[in-house]
């Protein structure tokens, strides 16, 4: 099977850039963060305090020894008062990689079959279509339909149009 959708790599860097803690940065030691990972079984969230800004950001280690994280969520208030985001919007959110990228794969791979499913059915359907015409002395609109490339479910009108001509033009129709 050729399947389009394999030419699209979803991958994961786990070389990426981060941003290094320095002096404006204030780690902070915040219940909600430790929420997060005890609800999500994670070791790598926390939080900081930016000293410049003013924001509440909470963040994943990416290297804990050389302090270098990833910002996922800011906020003005403290995330003990207020600040924090809804719980399930969280879950979504801090979902682990190698689940969003299996999630995506099969999305593409079900996409991918439901479409082959779809071009058989569309291919069973033309034969019984073109057998029909036949069936009815409608020769030349079965060859013609044989003929055609982009027949598909949708464009199934055809045989209802071609009975209404049928029936304008005074042969004899047959249901």
């Amino acid at each position: 099977m050729n399947n389009q959708y394999n030419a699209i790599e979803i991958g994961y860097e786990p070389n990426a850039h981060g941003l290094r803690l320095e002096g404006q940065h204030r780690v902070l030691c915040l219940g909600w963060a430790d929420f997060l990972n005890r609800e999500l079984g994670r070791w790598d969230l926390f939080s900081y305090y930016h000293l410049f800004t003013g924001n509440y950001v909470l963040c994943q280690w990416l290297d804990k020894d050389i302090k270098i994280c990833k910002e996922l969520e800011t906020s003005f208030k403290s995330f003990e008062n207020g600040g924090w985001s809804n719980l399930d919007f969280m879950r979504a959110r801090l979902r682990p990689q190698e689940e969003i990228v299996a999630e995506m794969q099969s999305r593409q791979k079900k996409k991918a079959s439901q479409e082959i499913y779809q071009r058989e059915t569309d291919k069973e359907h033309k034969k019984d279509t073109v057998k029909w015409l036949k069936r009815r002395g409608m020769d030349d609109a079965a060859l013609s339909l044989r003929n055609t490339s982009n027949f598909t479910s949708e464009s199934t009108g055809i045989a209802d149009n071609l009975i209404e001509l049928t029936k304008s033009s005074g042969r004899k129709y047959y249901s």
